[in-house]
């Protein structure tokens, strides 16, 4: 009964997505989703607009490497594997935009092994790379679009690595899927950060207040 009432907690905490506003030109992107509706024998289009301002946390500009990250909130829920066993994931994705002049190769892997969480007793994550293409038309569906959850419950198979090329001035998008094996109290937050030329992706506990950095990449070159 009490892993069920943790469940529900960290189910409540990873499909939380918040509206907040980030005054940013580089966020006010908005896309149209457009849908056909046959109505009295007469096909009619209709528009939805999607503002990606409210799928962002936080994002930050770096002058080495000239690029812009973006990390978004997180969806998710709780699932069960194939030996019953219950856990909660979280499913997020980040861009790069380069914003310098020249090509800018850009080397993910994150660790093959779970990663503990220092303050809380028997917490791991396991930190997987969806090679998911990123869709503006899907970031309102559950899971960010993102059907095949499969890589949780055979996490040797799970994607682990990725390359992107991003030339001047584009944005490169990626999904990064998360695995706790217990569920955890509060919201969680993520993202991609720079520290000396390495690549980090933090994982915070904003109630708990506890942050892992995980050293997942390089970048290969800039030139």
């Amino acid at each position: 009964m009490r892993m069920k009432s943790i469940l529900a907690v960290i189910l409540v905490s990873l499909t939380y997505s918040c509206g907040q506003s980030l005054k940013s030109k580089n966020l006010n992107e908005t896309y149209g989703i457009s849908t056909s509706v046959v109505k009295n024998g007469t096909s009619e289009t209709h528009t939805n607009l999607i503002n990606q301002e409210n799928y962002i946390h936080n994002f930050k500009q770096y002058k080495t490497p000239k690029i812009l990250i973006e990390n978004s909130y997180p969806k998710g829920g709780g699932r069960t594997g194939p030996n019953g066993d219950r856990y909660g994931y979280g499913i997020f994705y980040s861009s790069i935009k380069n914003e310098s002049d020249s090509t800018l190769k850009v080397s993910l892997k994150f660790p093959t092994m779970p990663t503990p969480m220092n303050n809380q007793a028997n917490t791991q994550l396991n930190v997987f790379l969806s090679l998911d293409l990123w869709e503006s038309k899907i970031l309102d569906s559950l899971d960010y679009g993102i059907k095949d959850l499969s890589f949780f419950d055979n996490p040797q198979q799970g994607n682990r690595e990725l390359i992107k090329t991003i030339k001047p001035n584009e944005k490169s998008y990626f999904y990064v899927a998360i695995q706790f094996n217990n569920a955890t109290e509060g919201p969680v937050r993520t993202g991609l950060e720079i520290k000396d030329q390495e690549i980090l992706y933090k994982v915070s506990y904003e109630t708990k207040n506890e942050t892992v950095l995980i050293p997942c990449g390089k970048f290969l070159f800039n030139q």
